[in-house]
């Protein structure tokens, strides 16, 4: 899932930066302060999953836009990000991305 939509923000004029673990998207993020928004899924491989890299988002980039995914049940801490469940259609991603670029 993530290649395919990684693929359809490119092709709709994202510059896209894939991060396999929140770790890796950390130090991507420390790195590159180019970036603007972050979509992330919430249950992703390593020590830490989706929400942990919201939070440290929020402490080490507040700058930064989150929009976080599941196809499981969410927790209660992932409220404080804007949410869209899988499955999705990968232009309703777009469209909030977009949405959340221009505020």
């Amino acid at each position: 899932m993530r290649l395919l939509i990684a693929m359809h923000l490119a092709e709709h004029g994202f510059f896209v930066v894939e991060a396999a673990s929140a770790d890796d998207a950390m130090t991507i993020l420390q790195e590159d302060d180019l970036v603007a928004l972050v979509f992330s899924d919430i249950q992703m491989p390593g020590e830490t999953d989706g929400v942990g890299l919201a939070q440290w988002i929020g402490r080490e980039r507040p700058d930064l836009k989150v929009l976080l995914t599941s196809g499981r049940a969410v927790p209660a801490t992932a409220g404080a990000w804007p949410f869209i469940p899988k499955p999705y259609r990968p232009e309703n991603v777009e469209s909030r991305l977009r949405t959340m670029a221009d505020v």
